[in-house]
Parts: structure tokens; sequence; C-alpha cells
């Protein structure tokens, strides 16, 4: 990943996007291809060891730790000032990252989605009781839940409101104060979302709700408890804002 984006603001979301991918061709070159989502790749030449260059004139230096492992990679060339990369974790991968965050967000948006069309259910039924599967439930818990899910929901819908709500000429100078309304939010949800698991616990002790109602909380409850770290890695916590 390189290191373009700043670690300690808002901004480092972008770094969603900043895999760089280097790949053997087998015939002793490599490709790399830069970000964002691989949009220029390079095909170079090793020169010197460690050291390759692409037919544009790039260069690209990589670095290795004591035990002869690749942990660091400088470009430069052309009117490129110099960048420097850093190895990625597998599990600091963008990519995986992206993938977790629509997963979650996509289970959220299904429980809220759920809960909502329950409610106006019970609503036109106008029976209290008209759901046997949720009569012995702990409402408490459900509602959790789905307050959970509504902030981690809302939070785009927020930000982009306060986007484009206004004067079209001033949304430029919105941007950080949409952005930084809508990560309350998220906040709040991840808050919120460490009682999730006790309650998710209690479902299965005393076996409340339908078996899928019990698996559906779980779901939640677990991603619920993975906000606060996944939150914490994208400084999205404002503990180093």
């Amino acid at each position: 990943r390189p290191n373009l984006l700043p670690r300690t603001t808002i901004e480092t979301l972008g770094n969603l996007a900043m895999d760089t991918r280097v790949t053997s061709n087998g015939d002793g070159t490599l490709t790399i291809s830069l970000p964002p989502f691989g949009a220029k790749s390079f095909r170079i030449v090793e020169v010197e060891r460690l050291l390759f260059r692409s037919e544009d004139g790039f260069y690209f230096a990589f670095k290795e730790d004591e035990i002869g492992k690749i942990t660091r990679l400088n470009m430069s060339g052309s009117i490129v000032d110099p960048v420097s990369f850093e190895k990625l974790k597998w599990y600091e991968s963008g990519t995986l990252h992206g993938f977790l965050a629509v997963t979650g967000l996509f289970e959220f948006l299904s429980f809220f989605v759920i809960t909502l069309v329950g409610f106006v259910l019970h609503f036109l039924r106008k029976a209290k009781h008209s759901d046997t599967s949720m009569s012995r439930s702990p409402r408490l818990a459900w509602r959790m839940g789905f307050l959970v899910s509504a902030l981690v929901v809302l939070s785009p819908a927020i930000a982009l409101a306060l986007y484009h709500i206004g004067d079209p000429e001033l949304r430029p100078f919105k941007i950080t104060s949409a952005l930084y309304a809508s990560v309350s939010l998220l906040q709040l949800a991840a808050l919120l979302g460490l009682t999730l698991p006790i309650f998710a616990f209690k479902s299965w002790k005393h076996r409340y709700w339908s078996l899928m109602r019990r698996f559906c909380f779980s779901l939640v409850a677990l991603t619920g408890l993975l906000l606060m770290p996944f939150f914490y890695y994208w400084n999205l916590l404002g503990f180093r804002f």
C-alpha cells in the first residue's frame, strides 16, 4: 500500500482502494498493478538485485529484511516523485476489508428490513401478540439489534443528505462535516453493538424466538461485535482524529 494518504484522519478510508499487487510473470519479470484498483500496470525487468525498471522509465526498488523477506517498495521515475509502499499482511488487505464492509452492511440492511416489515405487518393486523415466535422474546434485545442496524444503514444516507442539501456551490466545503456526521452514527452503532453478543448468548441459552430468528440475530450480533476493531483499524472511532 502506498504511503500517500494520512493514517490519522478520516481520509485513511481511501486506503481501501490502494492495494498494489506485485505478481511474477514466470520469465524473470514482474507486473505491478497500481491503485486505485489496478488502474495502471507496469511490466518491469530486473536491472540489479532488487531493482527493476519499466519500459516507461519508472524504477522500482524492493527492500528486504534480515531474513530476506520483502517488506517495502519504492517507486520513482519520469515526473513522478518517489513513492514508498509498505507490504501488507493478508488481513490488512483493502480488498478484504472492503468485502467485509459490504457484507456487514448487507447483514445490517437485511435485519433492518426484516424487522421493519415485521413491524408493519404487526401494525396492520392490529394484534398485539399476532407473532407467536416473538411472544417469548426479550423485546429489548431485538430492538437493540434493530437500533444498531438502523444506525449503520442510515449512516451513508445522512452523509449524502447533508452533502446535497443547500447551495450546490458550497458542497465541496461540506464533505468533511457530512463524513463526520456519518461516522458519529457509526461510532454509536459500534458502542451499542458490544451488547448484542450478550443478548445472542441469552437467546440460545433460553431458546428465545425460533431457530431461524436466533441465527439471524446471532449474525447481526457477530457483525456488531466486529464493528469496534474494524473502525479502530480504519481510524473511525475518533481516538486518533
